[in-house]
Protein backbone atom coordinates (compact mmCIF):
# COMPACT_ATOMS: atom_id res chain seq x y z
CA UNK A 1 0.00 0.00 0.00
CA UNK A 2 1.12 3.21 -1.05
CA UNK A 3 0.73 6.73 1.35
CA UNK A 4 0.21 9.94 -0.27
CA UNK A 5 4.23 11.30 0.23
CA UNK A 6 5.12 8.10 -1.25
CA UNK A 7 4.13 8.40 -4.49
CA UNK A 8 7.46 9.52 -6.08
CA UNK A 9 8.20 9.63 -9.88
CA UNK A 10 10.29 6.48 -9.38
CA UNK A 11 6.86 4.81 -8.25
CA UNK A 12 5.03 6.34 -11.07
CA UNK A 13 7.85 4.87 -13.85
CA UNK A 14 6.35 1.46 -12.62
CA UNK A 15 2.89 1.77 -13.12
CA UNK A 16 0.93 0.31 -16.01
CA UNK A 17 -2.00 2.01 -17.13
CA UNK A 18 -4.64 -0.43 -17.47
CA UNK A 19 -7.48 0.88 -20.35
CA UNK A 20 -10.28 -0.42 -21.36
CA UNK A 21 -11.74 1.79 -23.65
CA UNK A 22 -10.48 4.93 -25.72
CA UNK A 23 -9.31 8.33 -23.90
CA UNK A 24 -12.87 10.32 -25.47
CA UNK A 25 -12.95 13.42 -23.28
CA UNK A 26 -10.71 14.96 -19.83
CA UNK A 27 -13.24 13.17 -17.58
CA UNK A 28 -12.26 9.73 -18.98
CA UNK A 29 -9.19 9.24 -17.31
CA UNK A 30 -8.92 5.40 -15.93
CA UNK A 31 -7.63 4.43 -12.67
CA UNK A 32 -4.09 2.97 -12.73
CA UNK A 33 -2.96 -0.33 -11.26
CA UNK A 34 0.10 -0.45 -9.03
CA UNK A 35 1.82 -3.44 -8.81
CA UNK A 36 -0.79 -5.17 -9.05
CA UNK A 37 -2.17 -4.36 -5.46
CA UNK A 38 -5.63 -2.96 -4.50
CA UNK A 39 -3.65 0.90 -4.11
CA UNK A 40 -4.13 3.07 -7.28
CA UNK A 41 -3.24 6.42 -8.46
CA UNK A 42 -6.49 7.76 -9.99
CA UNK A 43 -6.58 10.72 -12.24
CA UNK A 44 -9.23 13.59 -11.07
CA UNK A 45 -11.75 14.65 -14.09
CA UNK A 46 -9.85 17.85 -14.87
CA UNK A 47 -6.85 15.01 -16.23
CA UNK A 48 -4.29 15.73 -13.47
CA UNK A 49 -2.32 13.04 -11.50
CA UNK A 50 -3.92 13.61 -8.04
CA UNK A 51 -3.21 11.63 -4.54
CA UNK A 52 -3.30 7.40 -4.57
CA UNK A 53 -6.48 5.86 -2.86
CA UNK A 54 -7.78 2.79 -2.36
CA UNK A 55 -10.12 2.04 -5.27
CA UNK A 56 -13.44 0.65 -3.47
CA UNK A 57 -14.67 -1.14 -7.36
CA UNK A 58 -17.70 0.65 -8.56
CA UNK A 59 -20.72 -1.71 -10.41
CA UNK A 60 -18.73 -4.41 -9.06
CA UNK A 61 -15.36 -3.98 -10.74
CA UNK A 62 -13.22 -6.20 -8.49
CA UNK A 63 -15.77 -9.17 -7.74
CA UNK A 64 -13.90 -12.40 -6.78
CA UNK A 65 -10.63 -10.49 -7.69
CA UNK A 66 -7.69 -9.16 -6.16
CA UNK A 67 -6.98 -6.21 -8.40
CA UNK A 68 -8.61 -4.15 -10.50
CA UNK A 69 -11.08 -5.16 -13.40
CA UNK A 70 -9.69 -3.45 -15.83
CA UNK A 71 -7.67 -5.66 -17.97
CA UNK A 72 -4.75 -5.05 -19.86
CA UNK A 73 -5.64 -4.34 -23.85
CA UNK A 74 -2.98 -1.62 -24.32
CA UNK A 75 -0.47 0.68 -22.52
CA UNK A 76 0.63 4.27 -22.66
CA UNK A 77 2.92 6.66 -21.38
CA UNK A 78 2.17 8.76 -17.90
CA UNK A 79 2.22 12.51 -18.88
CA UNK A 80 2.25 15.37 -16.44
CA UNK A 81 3.02 13.43 -13.42
CA UNK A 82 4.51 15.90 -11.22
CA UNK A 83 1.20 18.17 -10.75
CA UNK A 84 -1.00 17.83 -8.22
CA UNK A 85 -5.03 18.23 -9.34
CA UNK A 86 -5.34 21.87 -10.77
CA UNK A 87 -1.90 23.03 -10.21
CA UNK A 88 -3.04 22.94 -6.50
CA UNK A 89 -1.83 21.32 -3.67
CA UNK A 90 -5.37 20.67 -1.92
CA UNK A 91 -6.51 17.04 -2.05
CA UNK A 92 -8.60 16.07 -4.97
CA UNK A 93 -11.99 16.37 -2.99
CA UNK A 94 -11.52 20.39 -1.65
CA UNK A 95 -10.25 21.10 -5.05
CA UNK A 96 -13.14 19.97 -7.09
CA UNK A 97 -15.66 21.41 -4.48
CA UNK A 98 -14.04 24.45 -4.64
CA UNK A 99 -13.88 24.92 -8.32
CA UNK A 100 -17.61 23.38 -8.55
CA UNK A 101 -18.79 26.10 -5.84
CA UNK A 102 -17.69 29.09 -8.42
CA UNK A 103 -20.20 31.45 -9.67
CA UNK A 104 -21.05 32.08 -13.15
CA UNK A 105 -19.44 35.17 -13.25
CA UNK A 106 -16.20 33.62 -12.33
CA UNK A 107 -16.54 30.97 -15.53
CA UNK A 108 -13.67 30.96 -17.58
CA UNK A 109 -13.91 29.77 -21.26
CA UNK A 110 -12.25 26.46 -19.61
CA UNK A 111 -14.93 26.62 -17.27
CA UNK A 112 -17.72 26.78 -19.74
CA UNK A 113 -16.13 24.16 -22.15
CA UNK A 114 -15.69 22.00 -19.24
CA UNK A 115 -19.19 22.21 -18.34
CA UNK A 116 -20.21 21.33 -21.61
CA UNK A 117 -19.10 17.82 -21.85
CA UNK A 118 -20.77 17.44 -18.56
CA UNK A 119 -23.88 18.27 -19.63
CA UNK A 120 -23.98 21.36 -17.07
CA UNK A 121 -25.64 24.71 -17.78
CA UNK A 122 -25.65 27.99 -16.05
CA UNK A 123 -28.39 30.20 -15.32
CA UNK A 124 -28.15 32.36 -18.81
CA UNK A 125 -28.10 29.08 -20.75
CA UNK A 126 -30.90 27.55 -19.10
CA UNK A 127 -33.66 29.30 -21.26
CA UNK A 128 -31.91 28.11 -24.69
CA UNK A 129 -32.23 24.56 -22.67
CA UNK A 130 -36.03 24.69 -22.00
CA UNK A 131 -36.58 26.06 -25.59
CA UNK A 132 -34.47 22.76 -26.91
CA UNK A 133 -37.38 20.52 -24.70
CA UNK A 134 -39.01 18.17 -27.12
CA UNK A 135 -42.67 17.19 -26.94
CA UNK A 136 -42.27 14.83 -25.71
CA UNK A 137 -39.67 16.05 -22.40
CA UNK A 138 -42.62 18.45 -22.19
CA UNK A 139 -45.31 15.99 -21.97
CA UNK A 140 -43.09 13.78 -19.07
CA UNK A 141 -42.24 16.75 -17.64
CA UNK A 142 -45.99 17.67 -17.12
CA UNK A 143 -46.90 14.18 -16.09
CA UNK A 144 -44.33 13.93 -13.61
CA UNK A 145 -45.68 17.48 -12.17
CA UNK A 146 -41.95 19.33 -13.00
CA UNK A 147 -42.07 23.14 -13.34
CA UNK A 148 -38.77 24.70 -14.91
CA UNK A 149 -37.68 28.10 -12.55
CA UNK A 150 -37.15 30.71 -15.29
CA UNK A 151 -34.78 33.63 -13.77
CA UNK A 152 -36.45 36.72 -12.64
CA UNK A 153 -39.33 34.52 -12.81
CA UNK A 154 -41.71 34.16 -9.69
CA UNK A 155 -43.51 30.53 -9.08
CA UNK A 156 -47.24 30.64 -9.37
CA UNK A 157 -48.61 31.31 -6.38
CA UNK A 158 -51.41 28.61 -7.24
CA UNK A 159 -48.27 25.81 -7.14
CA UNK A 160 -48.92 22.66 -5.69
CA UNK A 161 -47.00 20.78 -3.02
CA UNK A 162 -46.65 17.85 -5.55
CA UNK A 163 -44.63 20.10 -8.28
CA UNK A 164 -41.35 19.88 -8.53
CA UNK A 165 -39.74 22.86 -9.57
CA UNK A 166 -36.09 22.44 -11.45
CA UNK A 167 -33.50 24.80 -10.84
CA UNK A 168 -29.86 24.75 -12.47
CA UNK A 169 -27.55 24.15 -10.30
CA UNK A 170 -23.07 23.22 -10.27
CA UNK A 171 -22.49 20.04 -10.97
CA UNK A 172 -21.01 19.80 -7.07
CA UNK A 173 -24.79 20.31 -5.88
CA UNK A 174 -26.16 18.20 -8.27
CA UNK A 175 -23.90 15.03 -7.18
CA UNK A 176 -24.59 16.43 -3.25
CA UNK A 177 -28.59 16.15 -4.18
CA UNK A 178 -28.02 12.62 -5.30
CA UNK A 179 -25.41 11.55 -2.75
CA UNK A 180 -28.18 13.03 0.07
CA UNK A 181 -30.60 10.90 -1.15
CA UNK A 182 -28.54 7.10 -0.92
CA UNK A 183 -27.27 8.42 2.32
CA UNK A 184 -31.21 8.70 3.67
CA UNK A 185 -32.11 5.64 1.79
CA UNK A 186 -29.24 3.56 4.00
CA UNK A 187 -29.73 6.00 7.20
CA UNK A 188 -30.50 2.45 9.01
CA UNK A 189 -27.76 0.54 7.61
CA UNK A 190 -24.07 1.28 7.39
CA UNK A 191 -22.36 -0.06 4.95
CA UNK A 192 -18.36 1.03 4.03
CA UNK A 193 -17.58 1.40 0.38
CA UNK A 194 -15.08 -2.09 0.39
CA UNK A 195 -18.00 -4.08 1.38
CA UNK A 196 -21.41 -2.34 -0.24
CA UNK A 197 -24.67 -3.28 -0.59
CA UNK A 198 -25.58 -4.39 -3.96
CA UNK A 199 -28.16 -3.39 -5.94
CA UNK A 200 -30.07 -4.40 -9.48
CA UNK A 201 -31.75 -2.57 -12.27
CA UNK A 202 -33.89 -4.37 -14.37
CA UNK A 203 -34.22 -1.67 -17.11
CA UNK A 204 -32.20 0.49 -17.90
CA UNK A 205 -31.28 3.41 -20.90
CA UNK A 206 -27.58 4.14 -21.17
CA UNK A 207 -27.39 5.23 -24.80
CA UNK A 208 -30.57 8.27 -23.48
CA UNK A 209 -28.71 9.01 -20.51
CA UNK A 210 -25.65 9.58 -21.84
CA UNK A 211 -27.03 11.69 -24.80
CA UNK A 212 -28.68 13.40 -22.10
CA UNK A 213 -25.17 14.22 -20.39
CA UNK A 214 -23.89 15.29 -23.71
CA UNK A 215 -21.83 12.38 -23.67
CA UNK A 216 -23.49 10.23 -26.55
CA UNK A 217 -20.46 8.31 -27.27
CA UNK A 218 -18.97 7.42 -24.23
CA UNK A 219 -18.58 4.20 -23.19
CA UNK A 220 -19.95 2.43 -19.38
CA UNK A 221 -16.25 2.77 -17.85
CA UNK A 222 -16.04 6.57 -18.59
CA UNK A 223 -18.97 6.76 -17.51
CA UNK A 224 -18.74 4.98 -14.12
CA UNK A 225 -15.28 6.82 -13.92
CA UNK A 226 -16.80 10.29 -13.95
CA UNK A 227 -19.29 9.73 -11.82
CA UNK A 228 -17.92 7.52 -9.34
CA UNK A 229 -18.60 9.37 -6.16
CA UNK A 230 -22.43 8.35 -6.68
CA UNK A 231 -21.71 4.79 -6.16
CA UNK A 232 -18.66 5.18 -3.36
CA UNK A 233 -22.10 5.95 -0.55
CA UNK A 234 -22.11 2.11 0.51
CA UNK A 235 -23.65 1.05 -2.83
CA UNK A 236 -22.88 -0.97 -5.82
CA UNK A 237 -24.37 -2.47 -9.04
CA UNK A 238 -24.87 -5.96 -9.43
CA UNK A 239 -26.54 -6.50 -12.53
CA UNK A 240 -27.96 -3.90 -15.08
CA UNK A 241 -29.74 -4.61 -18.08
CA UNK A 242 -29.48 -2.17 -20.95
CA UNK A 243 -32.80 -1.89 -22.80
CA UNK A 244 -32.62 -1.93 -26.83
CA UNK A 245 -36.46 -0.83 -28.21
CA UNK A 246 -36.08 1.38 -30.72
CA UNK A 247 -35.30 0.67 -34.93
CA UNK A 248 -31.89 2.74 -34.57
CA UNK A 249 -30.27 -0.08 -31.64
CA UNK A 250 -30.66 -2.64 -34.59
CA UNK A 251 -29.76 -0.61 -37.41
CA UNK A 252 -26.54 -3.12 -37.63
CA UNK A 253 -23.75 -0.56 -38.17
CA UNK A 254 -24.75 1.28 -34.83
CA UNK A 255 -25.17 -1.68 -33.08
CA UNK A 256 -21.48 -2.98 -34.32
CA UNK A 257 -19.80 0.39 -33.40
CA UNK A 258 -21.90 1.99 -30.73
CA UNK A 259 -24.64 0.01 -28.84
CA UNK A 260 -23.15 -3.21 -28.05
CA UNK A 261 -20.44 -1.86 -26.57
CA UNK A 262 -22.25 -1.00 -23.90
CA UNK A 263 -22.16 -5.13 -23.14
CA UNK A 264 -18.55 -4.83 -23.15
CA UNK A 265 -19.08 -4.20 -19.21
CA UNK A 266 -19.07 -7.13 -16.87
CA UNK A 267 -21.92 -5.80 -15.03
CA UNK A 268 -24.09 -4.54 -17.77
CA UNK A 269 -26.57 -7.32 -19.80
CA UNK A 270 -28.65 -6.56 -22.48
CA UNK A 271 -32.24 -7.29 -23.64
CA UNK A 272 -33.67 -6.45 -27.02
CA UNK A 273 -37.45 -6.06 -28.86
CA UNK A 274 -39.09 -3.67 -30.67
CA UNK A 275 -41.37 -1.75 -28.51
CA UNK A 276 -45.06 -1.94 -29.43
CA UNK A 277 -45.25 1.76 -30.38
CA UNK A 278 -42.22 1.30 -33.23
CA UNK A 279 -44.10 -1.99 -34.46
CA UNK A 280 -44.92 0.09 -37.89
CA UNK A 281 -40.98 -0.69 -38.31
CA UNK A 282 -41.22 -4.58 -38.21
CA UNK A 283 -40.46 -6.34 -41.62
CA UNK A 284 -38.36 -9.07 -42.97
CA UNK A 285 -34.99 -6.88 -42.57
CA UNK A 286 -35.78 -5.82 -38.94
CA UNK A 287 -36.80 -9.12 -37.95
CA UNK A 288 -33.12 -10.25 -39.38
CA UNK A 289 -31.36 -7.61 -37.51
CA UNK A 290 -32.98 -8.35 -34.64
CA UNK A 291 -31.94 -12.25 -35.07
CA UNK A 292 -28.29 -10.62 -34.95
CA UNK A 293 -28.62 -8.46 -31.89
CA UNK A 294 -30.07 -11.23 -29.94
CA UNK A 295 -26.98 -13.54 -30.84
CA UNK A 296 -24.50 -11.95 -28.68
CA UNK A 297 -24.09 -13.73 -25.75
CA UNK A 298 -24.68 -11.39 -23.07
CA UNK A 299 -28.07 -10.40 -24.66
CA UNK A 300 -30.51 -12.43 -21.77
CA UNK A 301 -34.02 -11.32 -22.58
CA UNK A 302 -36.59 -10.48 -25.46
CA UNK A 303 -38.30 -6.78 -24.46
CA UNK A 304 -40.05 -4.93 -24.00
CA UNK A 305 -42.88 -6.05 -26.43
CA UNK A 306 -46.55 -6.55 -26.21
CA UNK A 307 -49.51 -4.35 -27.16
CA UNK A 308 -50.29 -0.67 -26.18
CA UNK A 309 -53.84 0.46 -27.07
CA UNK A 310 -53.90 3.41 -24.74
CA UNK A 311 -51.63 6.06 -27.22
CA UNK A 312 -53.66 7.83 -29.63
CA UNK A 313 -50.44 7.89 -31.95
CA UNK A 314 -49.98 4.72 -32.26
CA UNK A 315 -49.75 2.01 -34.76
CA UNK A 316 -52.45 -0.11 -35.61
CA UNK A 317 -53.91 -2.84 -33.29
CA UNK A 318 -52.71 -5.35 -36.42
CA UNK A 319 -49.64 -4.14 -36.73
CA UNK A 320 -49.18 -4.55 -32.99
CA UNK A 321 -49.99 -7.95 -32.62
CA UNK A 322 -48.50 -9.40 -35.64
CA UNK A 323 -44.98 -7.73 -34.32
CA UNK A 324 -45.57 -9.11 -30.76
CA UNK A 325 -46.67 -12.76 -31.86
CA UNK A 326 -42.96 -12.56 -34.34
CA UNK A 327 -40.94 -11.63 -31.27
CA UNK A 328 -42.89 -14.19 -28.95
CA UNK A 329 -41.63 -16.67 -31.34
CA UNK A 330 -38.02 -15.40 -31.70
CA UNK A 331 -37.84 -15.80 -27.97
CA UNK A 332 -39.09 -19.16 -27.75
CA UNK A 333 -36.72 -20.37 -30.53
CA UNK A 334 -33.81 -18.29 -28.60
CA UNK A 335 -34.97 -20.11 -25.31
CA UNK A 336 -34.98 -15.98 -23.72
CA UNK A 337 -37.31 -14.92 -20.84
CA UNK A 338 -39.74 -11.78 -22.57
CA UNK A 339 -40.42 -8.90 -20.91
CA UNK A 340 -44.54 -7.79 -21.54
CA UNK A 341 -45.40 -3.61 -22.25
CA UNK A 342 -49.29 -4.07 -21.93
CA UNK A 343 -51.70 -1.03 -22.00
CA UNK A 344 -55.42 -1.24 -22.27
CA UNK A 345 -54.80 -4.16 -23.80
CA UNK A 346 -54.84 -7.32 -21.05
CA UNK A 347 -57.18 -9.71 -22.72
CA UNK A 348 -55.76 -9.16 -26.14
CA UNK A 349 -52.33 -9.65 -24.41
CA UNK A 350 -52.95 -12.71 -22.40
CA UNK A 351 -54.58 -14.36 -25.54
CA UNK A 352 -51.31 -13.98 -27.25
CA UNK A 353 -48.87 -15.22 -24.64
CA UNK A 354 -51.09 -18.11 -23.61
CA UNK A 355 -51.33 -19.42 -27.17
CA UNK A 356 -47.97 -19.01 -27.95
CA UNK A 357 -46.04 -19.62 -24.47
CA UNK A 358 -46.15 -22.61 -22.37
CA UNK A 359 -47.36 -22.24 -19.00
CA UNK A 360 -43.99 -22.40 -16.83
CA UNK A 361 -42.13 -19.53 -19.32
CA UNK A 362 -40.09 -16.68 -17.85
CA UNK A 363 -42.06 -13.65 -18.14
CA UNK A 364 -41.86 -10.26 -16.84
CA UNK A 365 -45.04 -7.83 -16.81
CA UNK A 366 -43.58 -4.45 -16.52
CA UNK A 367 -45.21 -1.73 -14.72
CA UNK A 368 -48.75 -4.08 -14.42
CA UNK A 369 -51.78 -1.16 -14.82
CA UNK A 370 -54.89 -3.59 -14.09
CA UNK A 371 -56.17 -4.74 -11.21
CA UNK A 372 -56.05 -7.86 -8.31
CA UNK A 373 -58.17 -9.83 -10.64
CA UNK A 374 -55.90 -9.24 -13.66
CA UNK A 375 -53.05 -10.42 -11.69
CA UNK A 376 -54.73 -13.49 -10.05
CA UNK A 377 -55.87 -14.77 -13.55
CA UNK A 378 -52.14 -13.82 -14.82
CA UNK A 379 -50.39 -15.89 -11.97
CA UNK A 380 -52.90 -18.32 -12.03
CA UNK A 381 -51.91 -19.12 -16.05
CA UNK A 382 -48.47 -18.69 -15.61
CA UNK A 383 -46.06 -20.39 -13.05
CA UNK A 384 -42.88 -18.31 -13.76
CA UNK A 385 -44.52 -14.60 -13.73
CA UNK A 386 -42.14 -11.70 -12.87
CA UNK A 387 -43.40 -8.15 -12.41
CA UNK A 388 -41.27 -4.87 -12.57
CA UNK A 389 -41.79 -1.78 -10.66
CA UNK A 390 -39.86 1.33 -10.97
CA UNK A 391 -39.85 4.74 -9.28
CA UNK A 392 -43.85 5.17 -10.21
CA UNK A 393 -44.83 3.43 -7.38
CA UNK A 394 -43.06 6.41 -5.60
CA UNK A 395 -46.13 8.82 -7.12
CA UNK A 396 -48.70 6.16 -8.89
CA UNK A 397 -51.45 4.58 -6.82
CA UNK A 398 -52.15 2.27 -9.03
CA UNK A 399 -48.73 1.37 -9.69
CA UNK A 400 -47.95 0.89 -6.03
CA UNK A 401 -51.23 -1.32 -4.99
CA UNK A 402 -50.39 -3.68 -8.30
CA UNK A 403 -46.96 -4.16 -6.09
CA UNK A 404 -48.42 -4.83 -3.16
CA UNK A 405 -50.29 -7.61 -4.70
CA UNK A 406 -47.45 -9.03 -6.04
CA UNK A 407 -44.97 -11.63 -3.79
CA UNK A 408 -41.53 -10.13 -3.19
CA UNK A 409 -40.37 -13.29 -5.01
CA UNK A 410 -41.63 -12.33 -8.31
CA UNK A 411 -40.37 -8.54 -8.20
CA UNK A 412 -37.30 -7.34 -10.38
CA UNK A 413 -36.75 -3.50 -9.77
CA UNK A 414 -35.98 -0.85 -12.61
CA UNK A 415 -34.61 2.44 -12.25
CA UNK A 416 -35.96 3.24 -16.04
CA UNK A 417 -32.87 6.01 -16.32
CA UNK A 418 -33.17 9.07 -17.05
CA UNK A 419 -36.99 8.98 -17.42
CA UNK A 420 -37.94 9.13 -14.21
CA UNK A 421 -37.60 12.03 -11.21
CA UNK A 422 -37.65 12.18 -7.64
CA UNK A 423 -38.96 14.62 -5.43
CA UNK A 424 -36.38 13.99 -3.18
CA UNK A 425 -33.49 14.82 -6.11
CA UNK A 426 -36.03 18.07 -7.59
CA UNK A 427 -32.99 19.82 -9.45
CA UNK A 428 -31.86 16.04 -11.14
CA UNK A 429 -33.05 16.37 -14.68
CA UNK A 430 -32.00 13.03 -15.60
CA UNK A 431 -31.76 9.99 -13.36
CA UNK A 432 -28.81 7.12 -12.66
CA UNK A 433 -29.20 3.48 -11.97
CA UNK A 434 -28.48 4.08 -8.57
CA UNK A 435 -31.88 5.57 -8.39
CA UNK A 436 -32.85 2.10 -7.93
CA UNK A 437 -31.99 2.60 -4.23
CA UNK A 438 -35.40 4.42 -3.95
CA UNK A 439 -37.44 1.54 -4.93
CA UNK A 440 -35.85 -0.92 -3.21
CA UNK A 441 -36.72 1.59 0.81
CA UNK A 442 -40.23 1.61 -0.88
CA UNK A 443 -40.17 -2.01 -1.65
CA UNK A 444 -38.23 -3.02 1.71
CA UNK A 445 -40.74 -0.77 3.55
CA UNK A 446 -43.77 -2.45 2.52
CA UNK A 447 -42.67 -5.76 3.10
CA UNK A 448 -41.42 -5.28 6.78
CA UNK A 449 -37.75 -6.20 5.46
CA UNK A 450 -34.21 -4.08 6.21
CA UNK A 451 -33.03 -3.08 2.51
CA UNK A 452 -30.13 -5.95 2.55
CA UNK A 453 -32.26 -8.53 3.23
CA UNK A 454 -34.54 -7.25 -0.03
CA UNK A 455 -31.57 -6.54 -1.83
CA UNK A 456 -30.77 -10.64 -1.65
CA UNK A 457 -33.81 -11.39 -2.79
CA UNK A 458 -33.98 -9.27 -5.74
CA UNK A 459 -30.65 -10.69 -6.89
CA UNK A 460 -32.09 -14.07 -6.41
CA UNK A 461 -35.28 -12.70 -8.50
CA UNK A 462 -32.48 -11.26 -11.19
CA UNK A 463 -30.86 -14.25 -11.69
CA UNK A 464 -33.75 -17.05 -11.93
CA UNK A 465 -35.34 -14.78 -14.51
CA UNK A 466 -32.00 -13.98 -16.51
CA UNK A 467 -30.37 -16.95 -15.99
CA UNK A 468 -27.91 -15.24 -14.48
CA UNK A 469 -24.63 -16.59 -12.69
Amino acid sequence: MFNDNEITPEVVESISIKLNHPVQHAMNIPCLNVNKNVTTISYCARGKLVRARPIFTHFGFNKNQSTTAYECKEQTDIIDTKKTAVGSEKPLDIVCEDEDRSTDKDRTQYDIERDEQDGIVSHDEHSSILEDRTQYDIERDEQDGIEYEKKDQPIHKNQTQNTIKRRCLSRFKIQQEIINMIKNVLSNEYFHPSNPLYMCDAHCYFDVLFEKLKCPDQSIWCYIEHNSELYDQGIDMKYIIQCYFAPRHFDNEKWIYTYSKYLNHPVVYGQCGLHPLFSHHFSFQMELNIRRVVKHERVVAIGEIGLDFYTSSRPSDDVQIYAFIQQLSIAREKNLPVVIHSRNSFIKTMEILCQELPKDYRICWRQFAYGGEEMNMVKCKFSCIFFGCNLNICVNEAAKKAIERAPLQSLLIESVAPHYTIAECPNVWDTHPVFVAKVYEYVAQMFKLSISQTTQQIINNMEKFYNLK
